[in-house]
C-alpha cells in the first residue's frame, strides 16, 4: 500500500501541472493567433512542446523511482 503512495502522489502532480501548462499555453496561442504574430505563435508552440516533454519526463522518474525494490521486501530468511 505505501508503494502506491509515491505513484498516485506523482500522477496527480503531472495531472495538476499539464492542467496549468496547457492552460497557460492556449491563452498564449490565442492571443497569438489574435494578433497574427507568426513568431509568437511559434514560440508558444515550442514552449507548450517543450512544458508537456518536462512533465512527462518528470511523470517517468517519479514513476521509475516509486517502483524500485525496496531493501526489505520479501528478503529470504
Amino acid at each position: 500500500m505505501l508503494s502506491l503512495i509515491p505513484m498516485l502522489a506523482g500522477l496527480v502532480f503531472g495531472m495538476v501541472v499539464v492542467t496549468l501548462a496547457v492552460q497557460v499555453w492556449h491563452e498564449r496561442w490565442t492571443r497569438a493567433r489574435q494578433l497574427k504574430t507568426r513568431s509568437d505563435f511559434d514560440t508558444m508552440l515550442l514552449a507548450g512542446l517543450l512544458a508537456a516533454a518536462l512533465v512527462v519526463i518528470v511523470y517517468l522518474v517519479v514513476f521509475m523511482l516509486s517502483m524500485r525494490p525496496s531493501c526489505t521486501a520479501a528478503a529470504p530468511l
